[in-house]
């Protein structure tokens, strides 16, 4: 079931190379600056809560599940549920601690987001505080960009941001101010993970995602989230986004 929460990590250890790309004229760089600027300053709400459907389908295995999500700054809660209704899972994480609860066999699991068991999901190159802005596909507006050039397929901009370990690069529509795909690099330009945006929805200025998409991975496993509904909570108490083991649960800390 970590297949669930691993819809944002599924390229890790892919072989797939990154798009190709050509320099843009100085100009263009800077209009394409100026739309991404804007759509960095645009006040979105920090606490987000959706309904979601996810699908996989891989060489072995596919499926479909119904979730609800609640995400706050680093924070995040998923509680995945059949189409039936009947409860399967819940994940939470506050950026630094994670929980999980299997439902149908009382297990649970938690530990640090610095752990083993934790990274054996992620690339390096990934920060657990980055899970959330994954999903919107919103990017850090405090982060200097490195580099912009021209996608040779769509046309559309790469803003790129240079790491230690890598490089993260947003597809970028700035006609419309939309982001398209994102991408986590390694230094080998070998991408580590993939995500796809689609049938965004504006409300008061910002746009949400409706069909977010990862393609690809080291098992050929397809994703795809369908968000039926985002909702914006004025406030949400801080109990809402974790949970407690039910009473009888075997609890597994994780190294």
């Amino acid at each position: 079931m970590l297949l669930l929460v691993g819809c944002l990590l599924v390229m890790s250890g892919c072989a797939a190379r990154v798009p190709g790309s050509s320099a843009l004229p100085p100009e263009r760089r800077q209009e394409i600056m100026l739309a991404w600027q804007q759509l960095l300053a645009r006040q979105c709400p920090n606490t987000v809560e959706a309904d979601l459907a996810l699908r996989w389908d891989s060489l072995t295995e596919r499926g479909a599940v119904s979730a609800r999500l609640l995400m706050r700054g680093r924070a995040c809660k998923v509680s995945v549920v059949t189409p039936l209704g009947q409860p399967l899972l819940i994940f939470s994480t506050d950026g630094a601690w994670y929980r999980l609860a299997r439902v149908q066999d009382g297990r649970g699991f938690e530990g640090s987001t610095a752990s083993q068991a934790w990274r054996r999901f992620l690339p390096t190159e990934f920060s657990q505080a980055d899970l959330g802005s994954w999903l919107t596909g919103r990017p850090d507006p405090l982060r200097p960009v490195d580099e912009v050039r021209r996608d040779e397929a769509s046309g559309h901009a790469w803003i790129m941001y240079h790491g230690p370990a890598g490089r993260e690069r947003f597809l970028f529509d700035a006609e419309r101010g939309l982001v398209l795909r994102r991408l986590l690099t390694d230094g080998n330009e070998g991408v580590q993970l993939a995500m796809n945006y689609a049938g965004h929805e504006a409300v008061n200025g910002c746009h949400w995602p409706r069909e977010i998409r990862a393609l690809g991975g080291g098992f050929g496993t397809e994703l795809s989230l369908r968000v039926k509904q985002w909702w914006f909570p004025a406030q949400v108490d801080d109990a809402a986004l974790g949970f407690a083991f039910p009473p009888g649960y075997t609890v597994e800390q994780l190294p």
